[in-house]
């Protein structure tokens, strides 16, 4: 889940980069005006636990 501030996009990039993980492919569903959106990476298959961890160790709501 991302929060409709500034920032938050590239935020959730940042500390997917910063776990060492590359995204293969990125979708955001987003209604305007709604205070969050939905966020679905597409990453390398076997590295999706590692990435679930490493958001949710940073603060991140993380559905997987």
């Amino acid at each position: 889940m991302l929060a409709d501030r500034p920032g938050q996009l590239g935020r959730l990039f940042a500390d997917v980069g910063a776990a060492g993980i590359n995204v293969e492919d990125v979708r955001i569903e987003h209604v305007p005006g709604e205070p969050v959106g939905l966020v679905e990476l597409s990453v390398r298959p076997g590295t999706e636990e590692h990435v679930i961890a490493a958001l949710r160790d940073r603060g991140w709501t993380v559905h997987g």
